[in-house]
């Protein structure tokens, strides 16, 4: 009886040390964020937006952030908007930029920019404000300072012409 009892508790000792193996393996994701799974046996990086097993010393997992960052351009005085009848336009536009859920940009960004810069504010302004402000600049030489002020959707629209966007789709 006495074996038993002992066989029993070896068993349940052993089933207690693997579960923990497995649970201390298993990364989560939290909500807005994808894991980029990288290391031996893989050739090439492993997303998932939920859950993935990393062994320690042959796996490597990284977080990156899915969530919207806000890059705001403010053009005032000299830096102000030139409009398509001459007259300059002060303004403040703010730019949602995020990476889409497809497991390919996902892996694009993270093996590009790196897990952790595509999660920084600063980087992603440093990487991408040239650009808005360049759209915003083409896009303004093209409307009117009253078209400007009156049909912000026009604007809106031109900036995304002028960022290679197609008109329509999901953008607010």
């Amino acid at each position: 009886m006495e074996a038993i009892l002992i066989s029993v508790a070896v068993v349940l000792g052993f089933l207690g040390f693997i579960m923990a193996m497995l649970s201390s393996f298993l990364k989560k994701a939290a909500p807005g964020t994808a894991l980029v799974k990288t290391g031996l046996g893989l050739s090439r990086a492993q997303i998932s937006t939920s859950s993935s097993i990393a062994i320690p010393l042959i796996h490597r997992i990284e977080t990156i952030d899915l969530t919207v960052k806000i890059v705001k351009i403010s053009r005032r005085g000299s830096d102000s908007l030139s409009c398509a009848d001459g007259i300059r336009a002060e303004l403040e536009v703010d730019f949602y930029v995020k990476i889409n859920s497809l497991e390919e940009d996902i892996r694009r960004v993270a093996t590009t920019i790196g897990c952790g810069r595509a999660s920084s504010l600063e980087t992603i302004k440093e990487l991408f404000e040239a650009k808005l402000a360049d759209a915003l600049k083409t896009a303004g030489a093209k409307l009117t300072f009253d078209q400007l002020y009156q049909n912000r959707h026009q604007f809106r629209d031109e900036i995304l012409v002028a960022l290679g966007h197609s008109q329509g789709g999901d953008v607010v």
